[in-house]
């Protein structure tokens, strides 16, 4: 049970959002893939990479391997 008017209630900003969008700046790795999938759709079909507009098919998951394996190995 909680008493208060609010659920935050002494909590200093709950949610605060970070400064930066940078994936650096929080130990992560970019690796930009809209580019990678749409070259390969643009010489075949799109449905072969991406089947629904939004989840990537066995071929769009090989491509989404292919470039993270490039970008953990630099």
């Amino acid at each position: 049970m909680f008493s208060g008017d609010s659920i935050t209630d002494g909590v200093e900003k709950p949610f605060e959002r970070p400064d930066s969008n940078d994936p650096e700046d929080f130990g992560c790795i970019f690796v930009p893939l809209y580019d990678k999938i749409y070259e390969q759709a643009e010489r075949s079909r799109m449905e072969y990479f991406v089947w629904d507009g939004t989840h990537p098919g066995i071929a769009g998951h090989m491509i989404i391997a292919r470039e993270w394996l490039k970008a953990v190995e630099e």
